[in-house]
């Protein structure tokens, strides 16, 4: 049915999608309407149910002011970025400080000794957990 209603549509897309949406709300309203007619008595919310409008909502004075001070604060970054000179011509001497301040220590590949020492102490830690109380 739907194709049809597509194909006769044409070249009218705000018609055949208007049909749609008429032919969907048919579809959704019949067991409503075969239940006794009340939509309220199908566990639909009254107006009275909804929560309350929110409050201390900022103006959209306060909100173009934050959205502009973001907005300042990217072209201060960005003004501070291309400030940076950026060295790209000798990575190897880059590297080697870098390794330089690294603790050789942290630096080692891991070892049996310290797997076995993590794996403790991850033990250690499961047994001293304790779970959260079940949701009642």
């Amino acid at each position: 049915m739907t194709r049809e209603v597509l194909q006769r549509a044409g070249n009218r897309p705000k018609i055949s999608c208007l049909a749609l949406g008429l032919m969907a709300a048919g579809v959704l309203a019949a067991p409503v309407m075969a239940q006794g007619g009340n939509p309220g008595a199908q566990g639909y919310p009254r107006w009275s149910e909804f929560p309350p409008l929110p409050q201390n909502v900022p103006s959209t004075t306060v909100i173009r002011a934050q959205v502009s001070d973001i907005y300042a604060r990217e072209r201060q970054l960005l003004a501070q970025v291309a400030a940076i000179e950026w060295d790209r011509h000798d990575p190897d001497s880059f590297s080697l400080s870098t390794i330089a301040r690294l603790d050789p220590e942290l630096s080692k590949p891991v070892t049996q000794n310290i797997r076995d020492a993590a794996n403790r102490f991850a033990a250690e830690q499961a047994a001293r957990a304790v779970p959260p109380p079940l949701i009642d």
